[in-house]
């Protein structure tokens, strides 16, 4: 009888968060609490460098790579280094500042971003290298994940949120990390693969209305040398 009253209490609770969302006027109760719920990533979205198309010698356009110009009136934004990835939380010591500051574990915990690869990091964040970065894709991600919980996911044949998540957060790591075409230049970056956009477009249901572009050459390559974590 005690655990009745206890889910009772769960399920008027969830009634009284709906109802607050909702208001009083008519509307989708899931989807409302959804968006009220979801947070703004643009706090942790690095800075963007200016695109640049990269010719190749035969004066045809390189669609395989491109480059951007990182610097804000005159000072560079951004340098390629590798990933302070990490399994644990830790302590880190800014230090421009010398503030000390609890980091938590990685989130995009893909195996190359711990290797000697260099990837396109944002300079002096007063954070450990690549976690303002990891902190954008998680959010995304997060979003993302409160939109499954109310998605019909028996809807896809093939596939379950779980797929969807899994391969959304291998498009958000991938898209947030560039990786760097050269150990110190991060004007010039390797293109993501055109097929981790479209994985992500058959895992996930359609009323998530994820789409990928037809052919802009500025974000996704369909060249065997493309990247994607």
């Amino acid at each position: 009888m005690v655990q009745g009253k206890r889910q009772s209490g769960v399920v008027f609770l969830w009634a009284v968060v709906l109802l607050s969302a909702c208001g009083l006027a008519t509307c989708n109760p899931s989807v409302s609490l959804v968006t009220t719920l979801q947070q703004d990533c643009t706090a942790y979205q690095p800075l963007q460098c200016v695109f640049k198309a990269v010719t190749k010698p035969d004066g045809e356009t390189d669609f395989n790579t491109y480059e951007e110009i990182c610097n804000t009136e005159g000072n560079v934004t951004h340098e390629c280094a590798r990933v302070d990835l990490s399994s644990t939380a830790y302590s880190y010591t800014d230090p421009a500042t010398g503030a000390v500051k609890q980091i938590e574990p990685s989130f995009c915990d893909y195996p190359d971003l711990g290797s000697s690869r260099s990837y396109r990091l944002q300079r002096n964040t007063g954070l450990p290298r690549g976690k303002l970065e990891d902190r954008y894709a998680k959010c995304l991600v997060d979003n993302l994940n409160l939109k499954l919980m109310v998605s019909n996911c028996r809807d896809l044949k093939l596939w379950t949120c779980d797929d969807c998540y899994a391969s959304y957060k291998r498009w958000a790591c991938s898209t947030v990390f560039k990786r760097c075409e050269e150990a110190t230049d991060p004007n010039v970056v390797s293109l993501t693969c055109r097929d981790t956009c479209f994985d992500t477009v058959r895992k996930c249901p359609a009323n998530l209305e994820f789409a990928c572009p037809g052919s802009d050459p500025r974000d996704y390559s369909d060249a065997g040398d493309c990247y994607t974590l």
